[in-house]
Order: C-alpha cells, then structure tokens, then sequence
C-alpha cells in the first residue's frame, strides 16, 4: 500500500482524488519501484515511490520526467506526468489500465482464430509505428545531459551488461556451465559487429510487449527511463524476439517487412545492411533478457522470470545461425544451455501475469 505521506502530498497536488476509494496495489514486475492505483470521480492515476538520490546529479526519476515530456512533445504516446516531488521520489502518472501487449497476445495466439491473429497483429504493427516515430523523432533535440544514463549504447556495454551479464547470472550463475576458452574473443567481435549498426537514434533498451500499454485502443510506451542513443535494430530485435509474447516465426517475418517498409521510408536507410547487422544487435538483447531472467529469478526471489529461459534461449539460438561461423562456440554454449536440466525443468511453466 502508499505510505500515508505519500497519499498526504498527492491529495496536495490532485485535490480531485476520492478519500473514500481503497487505493490498489499494482505488481511491480522486475522492478523496486512501488506503484499504486488512486480512484477519482472521472476515473484513475498512478502513484509511483521510487525513492533515489536527489542531490545535484540527474537521477533515475529525473529521466523519466525529462523523456516523458520530450517523447510527448515529438508525438510519442506515453503517460504524462502529473506531479512530481523529486525529494521524495514520487510521481503521479496519467493512469494507462492493466491491458498491455503482452496479455493481447497471448490471449489471441492461444485462440488461434484468424480474426484474433489479425488484431493482434494489427496492434504490432502500430506498436512498429511508433517504435520508428520514437527511434527517429525522439533523437531529434535529445539532451543526454538529463538523463542518468551513459550517452551511448556501446561496446562497453555489450560486453559489461549484456553478453557478460548473461555469462555471469545464467550460464555460470545458474547452469555452472564451464564458458569455453576463446570464448571473450569471440564475444568482443560480435560486440564489434553490433557496434557497426552506429548510435544514431533514440534506444529504449526494453521495448517488449509488457512496456507496452493498450490504452483506448492505442500502443502506449512505458518504462523509457533507459533510454538513450543506438541502433534501431535493438527495440526491433526487443519486440520481435520477445520471450514473454513470443510471436510465431511467420507472424514476425511480416511484422520485420512492415517495420522496414516505415523505417526506411523515413531514414532512408538500405534494407540489406540493415538486415546484415540485425542478428549481432538481436542476439545481444536476447542475452541481456536471459541475464535479468536469471538474476531476478534468482537474486531478487521472482522465480517465475525463470520459465521465460527456454523461449529467450531458443530465439537466441535462431538468431544466432546465421552468425554460426564467426561465434561457434557460443552457439555451441546456447544449445548446451538449451539442454541443461535446469532449463528443461521450466519449459513449459506458467509465465509471469
């Protein structure tokens, strides 16, 4: 539940709030943030306590303040912000409902009716649509001064909090398998290929299908507080090979050709290279997700982020192939992962709602 100050300041700040309504708890997911639902007469808004440092330096909630109105002011459909104590570390949000793309999709591939397919993929498509208004319009006039992030998705990255922290939490952390010598050089060259893909358009760094609220029919972006400049190849990869929705391989094939049909109508850019850095970029999302599986199943006491492994390791493996000649052993590493006892004993639970 809200702690009684934070009520108190948002009774301050939105005098329309109902004092008789039970305010609701809502599910934090991977996060440490608390967030709650407040009742008014025309409807909801969402309390979030995420209390962090606020001396001088830009901070974490900072960041969400500063993209919630740059995204929103570049036509980028996101909730707005409408309060803000930066002591404290709480906001009041415009409230989106429970509906995100995550649940639409399930639901509608576990019907298997064409019409349900259809809408579903009706809703990637707009959710590709604004992907491209955000990667392209979103850069325009980005200031990384007032975000907390470093600047640029770069090599250090990949190598510290992607291809290392899924090494680290999952294949060694979790499986105790034995990483192959060799192993560093292969990863810094596929870092290098990544690198290649460049830095020049806004990167939320988790667009998946559970930041993405169904809101009056509409896509709305959440959790943007990662973002910063990269290859657009990145959010593509994170929605398409999203292991908590889990597209069929056909329905991701059309959903890439419309996305490089809007994307390259706007940047111009060459289908065939962009393509060719894809699998480089997409494999080391994949192995940033298998990593927070690991370490928030296990570290933070959510075991149910540990039944997304098996999908996250076989979409991996896919968009691994083509790469088979110049990262052998860590395709080799993937499968054994893939067979470990561990990972076979969660395939097939029951997701995270």
């Amino acid at each position: 539940m809200p702690s009684p100050e934070a009520l108190a300041w948002v009774r301050r700040a939105f005098p329309a709030l109902d004092p008789s309504a039970r305010p609701q708890p809502l599910p934090p997911a991977g996060s440490s943030r608390a967030l709650a639902r407040l009742f008014h007469a025309g409807g909801s808004v969402v309390l979030v306590e995420n209390p962090v440092a606020a001396a001088g330096a830009v901070n974490e909630n900072d960041t969400f303040v500063y993209l919630a109105a740059h995204l929103g002011a570049r036509g980028v459909p996101v909730p707005a912000v409408l309060a803000y104590e930066r002591d404290r570390g709480w906001l009041l949000l415009e409230d989106l409902g429970d509906l995100d793309l995550c649940a639409a999709a399930r639901r509608a591939l576990a019907s298997e009716a064409p019409a349900e397919r259809e809408a579903l993929a009706a809703l990637y498509r707009q959710a590709l649509d604004v992907l491209v208004r955000l990667q392209r319009e979103g850069a325009d006039g980005f200031d990384p001064g007032r975000t907390h992030n470093p600047p640029r998705y770069d090599v250090a990255l990949m190598r510290e909090g992607e291809s290392g922290y899924f090494l680290r939490e999952l294949v060694v952390g979790h499986l105790g398998l034995v990483l192959p010598h060799g192993l560093d050089a292969e990863l810094a060259r596929l870092a290098d290929r990544a690198a290649a893909a460049g830095t020049d358009y806004l990167l939320h760094r988790d667009y998946q299908s559970q930041n993405l609220k169904i809101h009056r029919g509409r896509i709305h972006v959440i959790d943007f507080q990662g973002a910063r400049l990269g290859p657009p190849q990145y959010d593509l990869a994170a929605l398409l090979l999203d292991p908590y929705a889990d597209l069929p391989g056909e329905m991701r094939a059309e959903l890439l050709a419309h996305y490089l049909d809007a994307f390259t109508a706007h940047a111009g850019a060459e289908r065939g290279a962009f393509l060719a850095l894809l699998p480089a970029v997409g494999a080391h999302r994949l192995m940033q997700a298998l990593g927070a599986y690991a370490f928030l199943g296990l570290r933070r006491g959510k075991p149910l982020f540990l039944a997304h492994i098996p999908a996250a390791l076989r979409l991996l493996g896919e968009t691994l192939a083509p790469l088979a000649g110049e990262a052998p052993l860590l395709v080799e590493l993937v499968a054994q992962a893939r067979r470990h006892p561990r990972v076979a004993a969660t395939r097939g639970a029951a997701p995270p709602a």
